[in-house]
């Protein structure tokens, strides 16, 4: 079996079972090749998502991961999880999910984990990129800790602007896993080193770390600063804003910073209804109980006026907000059972 054309193949639970087993198989996943290995995770992913493939079954195949070790199919494999992981924050199992995401990469971790050691091949360098900043973000214990050690000695060093010890490839990774695990003295740091910076790029990925804290106090100071053009520039505050909401920790702040400085947003704005719709998809997107649609709307109608200007239709958020609900109360249970 060897992909020629990019299209989606549902095969009959006998078939999926046969390329579970090939798959799972240390000496025989390599007989189906890389290309085909990707299109097998998201093709699985894709019709699990719409209720045409039990997640069971998914699971199953996405167990043979914890012996891959090229880039493409981690890739697919993780991109993929994410809504599975959106669909968890908040809630009672998503450390069940960490835990099996801690598991499932370990084996390919322990081959990265070195962040000093030079990899060779563009490929493995994506790989160790993706795979340091997912065992992180589940919480792997080594990551975290090698990912503080090497930041913490950056601190240290003299003239950090001028020598930045971290490995180039893994400089944006290490940033916000820094920030992510550790304190104030880490934030003030990079801070610093974004207000140094004349880098385009470096500053955009440092703006996008910042909010990854999950310290509430300097979430709302970074929240308060983004409508302060003296300290961050106007370009950058819904990306600052952003990078709160895509934060677990940060999107009860970030929900609560729209809810009340809405009038203030609009106006740094200038009245200009459509950027502040971004905010409000921002937060939209993480939503997914019925309480949270409520109280969205409730939002939405108290605060009607100051979307009158926007092209973008309020429903069609709204709606986002439906999708989630439906997918959730469809899926859910299914998920937390396999976990």
């Amino acid at each position: 079996m060897q992909m020629t054309v990019l299209f989606r193949v549902f095969y009959d639970t006998r078939n999926w079972m046969g390329i579970i087993c090939t798959l799972n198989d240390p000496s025989k996943y390599e007989t189906i090749p890389t290309l085909n290995r990707v299109q097998l995770i998201l093709d699985s992913l894709s019709f699990s998502q719409v209720g045409q493939l039990d997640y069971e079954i998914t699971f199953q195949l996405l167990k043979y991961l914890k012996h891959e070790e090229e880039y493409l199919p981690w890739f697919a494999a993780l991109s993929g999880w994410k809504k599975i992981d959106d669909l968890l924050k908040r809630t009672p199992k998503h450390e069940v999910f960490q835990n099996n995401m801690r598991d499932m990469l370990s084996c390919v971790y322990s081959k990265f984990r070195n962040m000093d050691e030079k990899v060779n091949g563009y490929e493995n360098i994506q790989l160790q990129s993706l795979v340091i900043s997912r065992a992180c973000e589940y919480q792997t214990k080594d990551c975290i800790q090698r990912v503080l050690d090497i930041f913490r000695k950056w601190m240290k060093s003299i003239d950090p602007d001028n020598n930045n010890i971290l490995p180039k490839e893994l400089k944006d990774t290490i940033c916000i896993q820094a920030i992510r695990y550790g304190g104030e003295e880490e934030w003030n740091f990079l801070w610093e080193r974004y207000q140094c910076s004349n880098l385009q790029l470096e500053k955009d990925n440092m703006i996008f770390a910042l909010g990854c804290t999950p310290i509430e106090s300097l979430l709302l100071r970074y929240l308060n600063w983004s409508l302060d053009e003296s300290i961050i520039p106007r370009e950058y505050a819904s990306a600052v804003f952003s990078s709160v909401t895509l934060n677990e920790a940060g999107f009860l702040v970030a929900k609560e910073f729209l809810y009340c400085k809405i009038a203030d947003i609009y106006e740094y704005y200038q009245r200009q209804g459509d950027s502040l719709i971004t905010y409000v998809y921002y937060i939209a997107y993480q939503m997914k109980t019925k309480e949270e649609l409520e109280e969205f709307q409730s939002f939405i109608t108290k605060s009607s006026s100051y979307f009158k200007e926007s092209d973008i239709d309020i429903n069609d958020i709204t709606a986002t907000i439906t999708g989630n609900i439906e997918w959730t109360s469809k899926f859910y249970n299914r998920i937390v059972q396999n976990e």
